[in-house]
């Protein structure tokens, strides 16, 4: 055997080769956990269950019901050791077990109700009670591709409360109530704590293709207990089990760069490999430059088919149409974005057109069109739901969900849309063939797909699949909508509005809504240039490689997520964000009404990105540009021996900076000149047009107020007597 089994009236403690890991003999919790010959990470806090389970009306049980210790057992399979804890919760019995591999551990529980009553199980909270690396001077958390600031020190995590939102300084944007993102459609759900001294380090996440979790964070003022709610729901007859996805819990001896790059390849490998028959990225996606838009708000097909031109000039390759159904506007009225009621994404049909903007030979004319002007057509699909009052909840109630009453589900509350449940085979066949025919009829070149942020459960009885087993469903259509697209047309893209790791392996590309938002905050100066590289490395570091990102400054539902960032159409730090969005590598996107009054600067901003491979396709590094203002983001995009510097003053003056430039990014000798990609104009500063690649140690370059600058250094032109030096900065923001 690989392992040994220390038992005491407290603890069973199993040592495997190269973990250790105990659990209390009075409810089963978590109380050892740590690398053999390490410090125990676990249990820096009063005794608490790892489980807990919530029916019904009775909530959390663990708040209300003891939670009791049955016992366990230890195997070996397959290289790795199994230990199963069994814990009685009221009616349920848990089976919390632990396969450990190395210094992986994958945890799944399985629940059975032992009573004689049905029961209504509304989720499972799978926990790592009180948990610490190093010491609170030393240690620190985190929780990459979420609203967190990176690399929080312990001291103030663990001051966290549950159900209390938390400080600026820990989450400087919380929404809808919440810091974390829900796993793993928003975000990898990754929690971590790391010891700077030691370079020890604990991660833990969820993944699930079934149902998502949310991540939870709770402190006792010197640890703190790192949690996954899983949306775990069905009517669970007596004796009677279901099981949830793992949580997946990794232990490393090496500093945080390395720990977050040996989970970026754990997760890979834990989630398993594409199907076989998942088709490539479409080559096209990296280059585009996108344009969101609700036809309604040109005037209808006719009249965005008159601004495609323009919109081509403005360096717009793809236009994304927002969904456009009839969802019962009164006749003959464009949508208003908002202000009447009904909503383009909770449609009354799926095949009538709404007649206010133009015919189906009208929606065929523009996206020849688009195509003749070199501009591709994506389509929003749809998938969180439809009108209540829709003819299909009448005819095809199957492939709606219902709640615990019986009543049609709603994606947004009492008076929102009623929910699709996308684990009915029949709607699924339904959807393909829907969008199969869109893409034959109008020779479209994908779509997006727009599924409900918050799924339900579907509650109906009889169901041949769990009540929870809907929530996630729609990525199953995902990967056989990504199929068929490509059979009709061979370059056609899968657009997802969600950046969860789950959701970019099924799509070309991705809506990465997170950086959005931390963006504006450091507009705002909730955070630091410093705070904005950090998290974007951990983000990435938090996502499967390689995948491609849409970002944006404005979009259809900002008014509702960040109203802030409408308001501030126009202005100086808006240009900045979205120049940031390029300058960072993601896939600008622009909404409909946004280039209004900045067609200057954006045409600049998306000309230059089209012409320069390093924008469009190169690494993305911060750090090895410096700057002394702490001001300044400085970004270095490099690919095949060429080099592109973005620089953003954050701060509202004007100020010289000083920079220094790597030797390598510079041309191997002589005189060189400054272009401003974005202004086009050779960079002049103190009398001076040309350095030599020494000064580039201690570059002087004079900012404007949130100015965005995207430099490349060029071999400096022989001077000539007739021409004048071009202004500075002429188009920064």
């Amino acid at each position: 055997m690989t392992y040994t089994i220390d038992q005491s009236q407290e603890l069973v403690t199993v040592r495997c080769a190269e973990i250790e890991i105990g659990f209390s003999r009075e409810d089963g919790g978590l109380r050892v956990l740590g690398l053999v010959g390490g410090q125990n990470l676990a249990g820096h806090g009063n005794p608490r269950p790892s489980v807990d389970v919530r029916l019904g009306e009775r909530g959390w049980l663990a708040d209300s019901a003891f939670v009791r210790y049955l016992g366990h057992n230890v195997t070996e399979r397959d290289d790795a050791t199994e230990i199963m804890i069994t814990v009685g919760i009221g009616p349920i019995i848990v089976y919390d077990r632990y396969r450990v591999t190395g210094t992986l551990i994958a945890r799944r529980v399985t629940l059975q109700n032992v009573g004689e009553d049905e029961v209504r199980l509304r989720g499972v909270r799978m926990a790592l009670p009180w948990v610490r690396s190093g010491g609170l001077d030393t240690a620190r958390f985190d929780a990459p591709g979420n609203s967190v600031r990176p690399h929080v020190p312990l001291a103030v995590a663990a001051e966290l409360r549950r159900d209390v939102l938390p400080r600026r300084f820990f989450a400087p944007g919380i929404r809808d109530g919440r810091a974390l993102e829900p796993a793993p459609t928003f975000a990898a759900g990754l929690l971590a704590v790391h010891d700077e001294a030691g370079d020890e380090s604990l991660l833990c996440w969820y993944h699930s293709a079934v149902e998502p979790a949310r991540p939870e964070v709770e402190g006792n003022g010197r640890a703190l207990t790192l949690a996954h709610q899983v949306e775990l729901a069905d009517w669970l007859r007596s004796d009677v089990a279901l099981s949830a996805d793992a949580q997946y819990i990794l232990l490393l001896r090496e500093p945080w760069r390395e720990a977050l790059a040996a989970f970026q390849r754990t997760w890979a490998l834990a989630a398993g490999s594409p199907p076989p028959d998942a088709p490539p990225r479409a080559v096209w996606v990296r280059d585009a430059a996108i344009y969101e838009v609700h036809p309604g708000r040109c005037g209808g097909f006719r009249a965005l088919t008159d601004t495609l031109p323009r919109l081509a000039d403005l360096g717009i390759s793809t236009i994304c149409l927002l969904p456009i159904w009839d969802y019962g506007a009164p006749p003959g009225q464009l949508w208003d974005e908002g202000r009447a009621a009904g909503h383009p994404y909770a449609p009354q049909s799926l095949t009538q057109i709404d007649q206010a903007l133009g015919t189906p030979e009208d929606l065929r004319a523009l996206v020849c069109r688009a195509h003749a002007v070199g501009v591709r057509v994506l389509l929003d699909l749809p998938l969180a739901g439809v009108a209540p009052d829709s003819p299909m909840v009448r005819e095809h109630p199957a492939w709606f969900c219902v709640d615990e009453r019986g009543s049609p589900a709603r994606t947004h509350g009492e008076g929102g849309w009623v929910a699709f449940d996308w684990a009915h085979r029949g709607l699924q066949e339904y959807a393909l063939g829907w969008a199969t025919g869109l893409m034959r009829a109008y020779e479209l070149d994908g779509f997006r797909i727009t599924p409900p942020r918050t799924p339900p459960p579907n509650w109906a009885r009889g169901l041949p699949y769990h009540a929870s087993a809907s929530t996630l469903a729609y990525l199953g259509l995902a990967e056989r909508l990504r199929v068929a697209i490509r059979a009709v047309r061979s370059d056609a893209a899968l657009l997802g509005a969600l950046g969860g790791p789950v959701c970019t392996q099924r799509q070309d590309f991705a809506v990465d809504e997170l950086p959005h938002h931390m963006l504006f905050h450091l507009g705002l100066a909730r955070i630091s240039p410093a705070d904005l590289a950090e998290w974007l490395t951990d983000h990435w570091g938090a996502l499967p490689p390689d995948t491609v990102r849409v970002c944006y400054t404005e979009s259809y539902h900002t008014r509702d997520l960040n109203p802030l960032a409408d308001g501030m159409r126009g202005s100086r730090i808006s240009r900045m964000l979205l120049a940031a969005v390029v300058l960072c590598g993601f896939v600008p996107m622009i909404m409909g009404g946004q280039e209004e009054g900045d067609e200057p600067f954006i045409a600049a901003l998306l000309r230059a990105r089209a012409a320069s491979d390093p924008l469009r396709l190169g690494a993305v590094s911060f750090g090895e540009i410096t700057c002394n203002s702490r001001q300044v983001l400085a970004v270095l995009r490099t690919l095949e021996g060429r080099s592109v510097i973005g620089l953003l003053n954050t701060g509202a003056h004007r100020q010289t900076v000083t920079v220094q430039v790597p030797a390598h990014v510079a041309p191997a000798a002589g005189e060189l000149a400054i272009v401003d990609l974005l202004s086009g104009a050779r960079w002049r500063e103190a009398g001076r047009d040309t350095w030599s690649p020494a000064a580039l140690q201690g570059l002087q370059l004079t900012l404007e107020p949130f100015g965005a600058y995207c430099l490349e250094l060029l071999p400096a032109p022989e001077p000539s007597a007739s021409q004048a030096p071009p202004a500075l900065g002429a188009l920064a923001p």
